[in-house]
């Protein structure tokens, strides 16, 4: 079973990914970035794309509901935002125009109401400039293929490290990892995070509906990148 989505650096929620994937990650955001004047992160923790970025002269516009997020994001060209983006009240448009977007360290995926997800696609759009771009962590196809192969077949690594749960509605799960792992619990309790393992379909049919290009992967194949669509 290989380590796909909540995986942990030194055990933290705040490094979501190892670090040879942090690095390729956010070598592909710099090429991303490069001309940005502002971008906003969303779900930016304690900045690790956000702080990295502002450093080459992006105005980042970090947004995280923890509020232990504001702390972690005091840095130089970072203006830390206190919001749950998923909020229908809460209004994008006034902290742009943005250039770009972010939503990395496989936050997407917790975004599993599609409602809410085209929502908070509605609302980035509405704030972009024109030639505005928005960029997920490219996790649909990886996800799909360890699927496809069997690797969550079990449920349980061999190592029992991890612990895959499908919710049994629609392709939504619970990923526990290391002392989270319950071998003899196999419930969803209030105690896990929801995922979904979003589609490339249902990616695509978000994108249309929220006037978003089609998601493409971008040079490097770390990121997938959604563009302000012609007409849109």
């Amino acid at each position: 079973m290989s380590a796909t989505p909540g995986q942990e650096m030194e055990g933290s929620d705040w490094l979501p990914l190892d670090a040879e994937d942090h690095a390729a990650q956010l070598a592909a955001v710099f090429l991303l970035a490069r001309g940005a004047r502002r971008v906003a992160d969303v779900g930016a923790g304690a900045g690790r794309v956000a702080i990295p970025l502002a450093a080459r002269g992006v105005e980042v516009v970090a947004i995280d509901r923890d509020e232990a997020a504001a702390a972690r994001l005091a840095a130089p060209g970072v203006r830390p935002v206190r919001a749950d983006v998923l909020e229908d009240g809460f209004d994008l448009a006034p902290l742009g125009p943005f250039d770009g977007a972010l939503c990395l360290g496989h936050t997407f995926m917790l975004f599993h109401e599609p409602a809410r997800a085209l929502g908070l696609m509605r609302r980035l759009r509405a704030a972009m400039a024109a030639g505005g771009w928005f960029a997920i962590d490219h996790f649909a196809a990886q996800v799909w293929r360890d699927v496809a192969e069997g690797s969550w077949q079990t449920g349980l690594s061999e190592d029992e490290q991890w612990q895959f749960i499908w919710s049994g509605e629609d392709n939504t799960a619970v990923v526990r990892h290391g002392p989270e792992v319950r071998p003899d619990d196999w419930d969803i309790g209030p105690g896990d995070r929801l995922l979904r393992l979003w589609t490339p379909g249902e990616l695509t049919l978000l994108a249309a509906a929220s006037g978003w290009s089609s998601p493409e992967p971008e040079v490097t194949g770390s990121l997938l990148v959604f563009r302000c669509g012609a007409g849109a």
